[in-house]
């Protein structure tokens, strides 16, 4: 994989806490930015997604709505697994003291 470097401006004091935090945590300042910058990078994702998705579904119309059972099909869902039998409940006398 092909790395570039970054390079951000710090305050003094947040780099001294960056440096103190990253010591108490026992990982290096990268590996502890380069973590942070993946999460927050994945929850922006998430939110664009959720946004496309809330406004597909406001703007759906009544023509493009599929059957439920249509959709799983189509989306290869319909193969059902065969559900374990039940088992019963075996009922626990207490014992005697």
């Amino acid at each position: 994989m092909d790395k570039n470097r970054l390079r951000i401006n710090l305050e003094s004091v947040e780099i001294k806490y960056l440096k103190m935090l990253c010591a108490k945590k026992g990982i290096t300042v990268t590996s502890f930015l380069k973590e942070v910058i993946k999460k927050a990078i994945n929850e922006e994702e998430d939110m664009l997604l959720a946004k496309k998705a809330a406004n597909r579904l406001h703007n759906l119309n009544e023509q493009e709505l599929v059957p439920i059972k249509q959709a799983i099909e189509d989306a290869g869902w319909n193969t059902r697994k065969p559900r374990l039998a039940k088992r019963k409940a075996k009922i626990m006398k207490p014992s005697s003291l």
